[in-house]
C-alpha cells in the first residue's frame, strides 16, 4: 500500500483550521456568558437563625428553588461609599412549598468589596457582599411587582439572595472591585424571605421594610447554576467552529479554481 504523507502546505492548512477552530470555540464560548444568561437556583431547608421569626417556624423544612436572568454588564445605578449599585437580575421566579413567588423588573444588586460589616460584629476588617434584592431597599419609583403570597398572617415583603465573604464554609475574600462579577458566586450562598405582617401593600417610593418590622425566613446552601440551554457545552461549540471553518475554506477553494 503506498503511503501518502501531507505536504507542508496540506499540513499548515490543518494547522491553520485547528488552531482557529480553538479560537472561534473559546470566543463563543465567553460570548455565551457575556451576555444574559438565565441561571436556576435552589437552597436547603429553611433554617432557625437570628431573632426569632414566624416566618422560618412556618416554613421550617421547605427549600426554595427557582430561576433569573444574570446581566454582568447592568449599568451602573450608584456608587456611594458604602458600594456599587446595579440591575443585573431581571425575571425572577421561584416556589417554596406549595408556594410561589415572581418579580419581572430588576433587582437590586449590591456590590460591597471589602466594605460589608455585619450588623452587630465586633470590628475587624471589612467583607465582600454580593447581595440581589427583589424590591429596592432604600425605595424608588416604579420598582414594586414583587409578586408573592402569605403564611401564617404574615405577607412576602421581599427576595433577598446574597453571598458574604465567611458566612458558610469556604466562602472565599471572592470580589477584587466594585464591578459585577461576571457570574454569580459558585459557592454556597443564602436567601432570605423578608416577611411583614398581612396586610401589607408596598407604597411606590417607600423604603422596604426592616427590622424589627420583618420575620426573615433564611435558607442557607443558596447554589446558582446556569440552565443547560444558557450556555452551549464545549464540544457543541468546537463543532459549530469546525463547521464554520469548513464552510470558509470550502468558498475559499471554490474561488481559487
Amino acid at each position: 500500500m503506498e503511503k501518502r504523507n501531507l505536504q507542508p502546505s496540506a499540513f499548515r492548512k490543518l494547522t491553520l483550521v485547528a488552531g482557529t477552530a480553538l479560537l472561534l470555540s473559546q470566543c463563543l464560548s465567553s460570548a455565551a456568558l457575556a451576555v444574559p444568561v438565565a441561571y436556576e437556583f435552589s437552597t436547603g431547608a429553611a433554617v432557625l437563625t437570628g431573632p426569632p421569626s414566624s416566618a422560618a417556624a412556618a416554613l421550617t423544612g421547605l427549600s426554595v428553588s427557582g430561576s433569573f436572568i444574570y446581566d454582568s454588564e447592568a449599568a451602573l445605578l450608584a456608587a456611594p461609599a458604602s458600594g456599587a449599585y446595579y440591575q443585573g437580575i431581571t425575571s425572577l421566579s421561584g416556589t417554596v412549598g406549595g408556594y410561589s413567588f415572581s418579580d419581572s423588573s430588576g433587582f437590586l444588586t449590591t456590590v460591597q468589596n471589602d466594605l460589608y460589616a455585619p450588623p452587630g460584629s465586633a470590628p475587624g476588617a471589612p467583607l465582600d457582599l454580593l447581595q440581589f434584592s427583589a424590591e429596592p431597599l432604600l425605595g424608588g419609583a416604579g420598582n414594586y411587582d414583587l409578586t408573592g403570597f402569605s403564611v401564617g398572617g404574615l405577607t412576602l415583603a421581599n427576595v433577598r439572595l446574597f453571598w458574604i465573604e465567611t458566612l458558610t464554609t469556604g466562602a472565599p475574600d471572592f470580589l477584587s472591585s466594585g464591578s459585577l462579577p461576571a457570574t454569580p458566586p459558585t459557592f454556597s450562598g443564602r436567601l432570605a424571605l423578608d416577611f411583614v405582617a398581612s396586610p401589607y401593600t408596598p407604597i411606590d417610593g417607600q423604603p422596604s421594610p426592616t427590622l424589627p418590622a420583618l420575620s426573615i425566613a433564611f435558607f442557607d446552601n443558596l447554589t446558582v447554576r446556569p440552565t443547560s440551554a444558557s450556555v452551549p457545552e464545549p464540544e457543541t461549540l468546537t463543532l459549530f467552529a469546525l463547521g464554520l471553518v469548513g464552510v470558509m475554506m470550502a468558498k475559499r477553494r471554490k474561488r481559487s479554481v
